[in-house]
C-alpha cells in the first residue's frame, strides 16, 4: 500500500509539472486576445481563488486548521511566490531565456540542501545523481548558447532560484497540518490579493480584453492553479520536497515539446536526448 501511496504521489507531481508547462502557451493565447502580463498573473490566481473556495464552500470548509500552517502559507502566497515570479519574468530582461531557465532550476538542490542543513529530508546517493543528470538533460533540453551574462540578471535568476526552493520547502512543512486543497485555496488567495494590489497601484491591470482573452485567462488559472498547485501539494505531500522539485522539471519539457507542436517549431536531436536524460535524472530520484 506504501508504494501505491508514493507511486500517486509521483503521478501527481509529474502531472502538476505538465499542467505548469502550459503557462507560457496559454499566455501566449491570452496576450493575442488583449491580455497584458499584470492583468493575467492576478485572473490566474484570482480566479482560481474563486473556483477553490465555490468547491469549499460545496464541500465544507474544514473545522480544525493549525493557524501556524495558515500562516506559513499566507505569507508563501502574499510574498514568496510574487517575489520569485516578479525576479523570473525581471531576469529575462537582462540575461537570455536559456541561461534565466537553467539557473531558475537549480532550485532542486537548493531544496535538497536546505532539507541537509537542517535535517528535514535525507539526501541519498542516488537522487544526488538523479538532480545531476536532470540538470544535464535541462541543458541540453533549453540550449547550450546563453547569450549574453549580466550580473544583475544572474542574481534576478538565482533570487527566483531560492524563492523557489523556500515556496517548495515551507509549503511542505505546512501543509503536514493543513490539507491541499486548503493549502491551495489560501495560497490562491493571498497571491491574488498581493498581486490585486500590486497591479492597481502600478495602473497596470486593464481588463478590456477580447473573449480570447477572458477564455485563456480562465483556462490558465484551472489548468495552472486549480490542477497544478493542488495536484502538486497532494504530491508533495507524499513524496517529499526534494523528489517534487526533480519531478517537475517536466514542466520546461512540456513547454518545449507542446511550443514545437503548437507553433510549428523544430525539435532538435539533443532537446528530444534531453527529455530523455530529464527522465532518466526522475527515474534515480524515484528509486532513490
Amino acid at each position: 500500500m506504501g508504494g501505491y501511496r508514493f507511486q500517486s504521489g509521483v503521478f501527481l507531481v509529474l502531472f502538476s509539472g505538465i499542467c505548469y508547462g502550459f503557462m507560457p502557451i496559454i499566455a501566449i493565447y491570452a496576450y493575442q486576445g488583449g491580455a497584458t502580463a499584470t492583468t493575467l498573473a492576478f485572473l490566474r490566481a484570482a480566479l482560481a481563488a474563486v473556483l477553490f473556495i465555490v468547491y469549499l464552500f460545496w464541500r465544507g470548509f474544514p473545522s480544525n486548521v493549525n493557524r501556524r500552517a495558515v500562516l506559513i502559507l499566507l505569507a508563501v502566497g502574499a510574498f514568496v511566490q510574487p517575489l520569485e515570479s516578479f525576479c523570473y519574468v525581471a531576469a529575462l530582461q537582462y540575461i537570455s531565456a536559456g541561461l534565466t531557465v537553467l539557473i531558475f532550476y537549480t532550485y532542486p538542490a537548493w531544496v535538497a540542501i536546505w532539507g541537509l542543513l537542517f535535517r528535514w529530508e535525507r539526501l541519498s546517493l542516488r537522487k544526488g545523481i538523479g538532480i545531476a543528470v536532470a540538470s544535464a538533460g535541462l541543458v541540453l533540453v533549453v540550449g547550450t548558447s546563453l547569450g549574453r551574462v549580466n550580473a544583475y540578471g544572474v542574481l534576478l535568476a538565482i533570487t527566483a532560484a531560492l524563492g523557489c526552493s523556500f515556496y517548495v520547502i515551507f509549503s511542505k512543512r505546512a501543509i503536514r497540518d493543513v490539507g491541499p486543497l486548503y493549502a491551495s485555496t489560501i495560497m490562491s488567495v493571498s497571491t491574488a490579493v498581493t498581486l490585486g494590489v500590486i497591479g492597481a497601484a502600478a495602473g497596470g491591470l486593464s481588463f478590456g480584453m477580447q473573449p480570447l482573452g477572458w477564455l485563456m485567462a480562465l483556462l490558465c488559472a484551472v489548468v495552472t492553479v486549480n490542477l497544478a498547485l493542488l495536484a502538486f501539494l497532494a504530491g508533495l505531500k507524499i513524496v517529499g520536497s526534494t523528489t517534487a522539485s526533480i519531478l517537475c522539471m517536466t514542466e520546461p519539457l512540456t513547454t518545449v515539446v507542446f511550443s514545437a507542436i503548437l507553433f510549428s517549431q523544430h525539435l532538435t536531436a539533443s532537446q528530444l536526448l534531453g527529455g530523455l536524460v530529464i527522465l532518466a535524472g526522475a527515474v534515480l530520484v524515484v528509486k532513490g
